[in-house]
């Protein structure tokens, strides 16, 4: 660690905060690549740039270590390109989302480790000071409705292609990693590794590792929805309480996807808070256009009904800036 300021978290502790991501990439891809990692500050008036990355160590501007949390997400997001872009090159068409979207991966890992979930779905909503607000859920959608929008299997180094691996990229593998679970998941990361260390993988190839190690019957039609067409889903919530003759409560829900292009199908966790300060909490299988549900509640008024509760799925908000126009794909 070498540091010209003692501006945001101290050089010890941010080497103390660096090590244990490092610990929780290698307890999940296996041995960082390198024998060493290393950060270095570099003065403010060299313009023109904010950092810079190399195998083994990263150089940054002043202005990125001054935030008292660190910038955990900057310092993440390069040590995994030891094992993204390094170890294995990306090849083919959409290559980011080899290179960039699973570098990016690493952040997740590395706030759940060191600051836990709710850090972690702050910075996947909204990022954080000191790294680029694009690159979370809001970010994406003001791509979208910037007219920058594309699948991102169609990649390549359009005004916001990497932009879009590092936002939606980095969405699609958190989503995928909560629909696999992470035997799975990081299971076929480390067989990608350890097969094609020193090689290159595309993403056809990583779709089809994943393809290989799971007998989900539905991982084909996600990766065709996530991957192959633009957009995501935006929804629209009408409910009510309802209440049965005998007295038992309930809550009546419309969900409508007003995307455009075809419905996508999600697996939505639905939050229900009752007056009795219980909540509860369903999963849906959504596919259609428009959905009814009837939840029972028991003995409790709902008082307060939230789709996805734990960010588990890429989809709008109105936290995240203006309703994007429908699109047809």
């Amino acid at each position: 660690m070498y540091r010209l300021s003692d501006a945001g978290m101290d050089a010890p502790t941010l080497a103390e905060r660096m090590a244990r991501v490092i610990a929780a990439l290698e307890s999940r891809l296996g041995p960082f690549p390198y024998p060493s990692y290393g950060i270095a500050e570099a003065p403010d008036d060299i313009k023109g740039w904010y950092a810079a990355s190399q195998q083994t160590f990263i150089v940054a501007r002043a202005s990125a270590f001054g935030y008292d949390h660190g910038n955990t997400p900057l310092w993440a997001h390069e040590a995994s390109h030891a094992w993204w872009g390094n170890l294995i090159s990306a090849e083919g068409e959409a290559g980011l989302m080899v290179s960039e979207a699973l570098a990016q991966l690493g952040v997740l890992i590395a706030l759940e480790t060191t600051e836990g979930d709710d850090a972690t779905a702050r910075f996947l909503e909204f990022s954080r000071s000191g790294y680029n607000s694009l690159q979370s859920a809001a970010g994406y959608f003001h791509i979208w409705r910037q007219g920058g929008d594309k699948p991102l299997s169609e990649l390549a180094d359009d005004r916001w292609d990497h932009n879009l691996s590092d936002s939606k990229g980095m969405w699609v593998y958190h989503m995928l990693r909560h629909r696999v679970g992470d035997r799975v998941f990081f299971g076929v990361l480390r067989d990608i590794i350890q097969q094609r260390r020193g090689g290159a993988v595309s993403l056809a190839d990583l779709r089809a590792f994943f393809l290989r190690a799971s007998d989900d019957p539905g991982l084909a039609e996600f990766f065709a929805q996530w991957l192959d067409r633009a957009g995501a889903p935006v929804l629209d919530l009408d409910w009510w309480a309802t209440r049965d003759p005998d007295g038992t409560r309930g809550v009546h829900l419309e969900i409508a996807q007003t995307q455009g292009g075809e419905p996508f199908t999600i697996d939505l966790e639905i939050g229900i808070e009752l007056d009795t300060g219980e909540r509860i909490t369903r999963t849906i299988a959504l596919a259609d256009a428009r959905h009814s549900i009837d939840v029972a509640t028991g003995g409790g008024r709902p008082v307060r009904v939230e789709l996805d509760p734990r960010r588990l799925v890429l989809m709008w908000r109105p936290a995240y800036g203006p309703r994007p126009e429908p699109t047809a794909d």
